[in-house]
């Protein structure tokens, strides 16, 4: 296989099994076909996302083949999504009373809560892939991204949303077991339940051996190893030049400007009128006047689908997104002149 890294984020445990377990529930039964095959490399509370760059195609290639059957299908796919992300989020909503509930009825809480997270999975995965579609250069093919674009960008604000709203159910059932939430999320969906039912753990070990892990996903079955590092050797390196880095140009247009490395939503208080933000990848808790301010946007990750390339466009922002190491490359302060169009980030003075 020949992994590309797609995503590199702060997540728990929890989150990765119940999305390999909707690629096995709920992906094959919406579409009649596996997912593109996947590696997720853990290390603590972050992990590493890929995908088998030689079968990653097949996602866009079959959105492609269905609207040109069905104009519609991406709209019905966004609705269905709605409906789906409107069930979670009312069911999270109705949290109340929590530490009231008896360990059964926090248990059918929980199972509920899962059968209801993985539900709207598929058509948010179907999003995950656009690049074959920017190539085709058609109407069609140029309304499908921005479509696809949309209902990322919904889907990830619906479950950073849900996330919240369900906090309190995961701080109850930690509680009555004397753990931490970052402790019980870190016990796969079985498990959870499994504890409600009145079965010892050792979740301490369970939680020091899920430290280093990783999930990979092929030919429709995912396992999960504990206690294992996994290197990549990624021919998909990102392409350095003396002093330039390369990636996708998003709303093309040239701009220089000083870098300010963007880590979290508070980091955004420091930037002033003209900066370059470079950061991992931009994220809707990212909507402040600090964006606003931006003269011009570097992301590690993204494709044209992504946050960035969205905002990058409503706002008129070059934005080069993809290059997999802006974040590493710039250091706060230099000053970095964006070449969108050429898809090219120059450092031009460092202090």
């Amino acid at each position: 296989m020949k992994w590309e890294k797609i995503a590199e984020r702060g997540q728990d445990f929890l989150k990765n099994c119940l999305l390999y377990e909707a690629l096995i529930e709920n992906y094959v039964k919406e579409f009649d076909m596996h997912y593109t095959d996947t590696l997720t490399v853990r290390k603590g509370m972050s992990f590493t996302h890929y995908f088998d760059n030689r079968t990653s195609g097949k996602i866009a290639e079959f959105v492609l083949d269905k609207v040109k059957k069905n104009p519609k299908f991406m709209e019905e796919m966004h609705e269905k999504a709605k409906e789906h992300y409107g069930n979670l989020l009312n069911f999270c909503y109705g949290l109340k009373d929590l530490k009231k509930k008896s360990k059964h009825e926090l248990l059918e809480l929980i199972r509920e809560y899962f059968r209801l997270y993985k539900a709207p999975y598929p058509y948010f995965l179907i999003t995950a892939e656009a690049r074959i579609l920017e190539k085709q250069k058609t109407p069609l093919a140029e309304k499908t991204i921005n479509q696809m674009a949309k209902l990322r960008l919904y889907g990830r604000a619906s479950f950073n949303k849900t996330h919240e709203e369900a906090y309190p159910l995961f701080k109850t059932i930690a509680d009555r077991f004397g753990i931490t939430v970052k402790e019980l999320k870190f016990l796969a969906p079985h498990e959870i339940k499994h504890l409600l039912k009145g079965k010892k753990l050792q979740i301490k070990e369970l939680v020091k051996s899920r430290n280093k892990c990783f999930f990979i996903y092929t030919k429709g079955v995912f396992k999960l190893t504990e206690n294992a590092t996994v290197i990549i050797h990624d021919d998909e390196i990102a392409e350095i030049k003396a002093n330039q880095i390369k990636g996708q140009g998003s709303y093309l247009g040239k701009h220089k400007g000083r870098v300010r490395l963007i880590k979290t939503s508070k980091d955004m208080r420091k930037v002033e009128q003209g900066d370059v933000i470079v950061t991992q990848m931009t994220t809707t808790d990212l909507l402040t006047a600090g964006l606003r301010r931006a003269g011009a946007i570097i992301t590690d990750e993204g494709g044209i689908t992504c946050h960035a390339a969205i905002v990058s466009r409503e706002l008129k922002i070059p934005t080069i997104i993809g290059t997999k190491i802006a974040t590493k490359f710039f250091k706060e302060g230099d000053i970095s002149e964006v070449d969108s169009k050429k898809g090219i980030a120059r450092l031009i003075e460092r202090k």
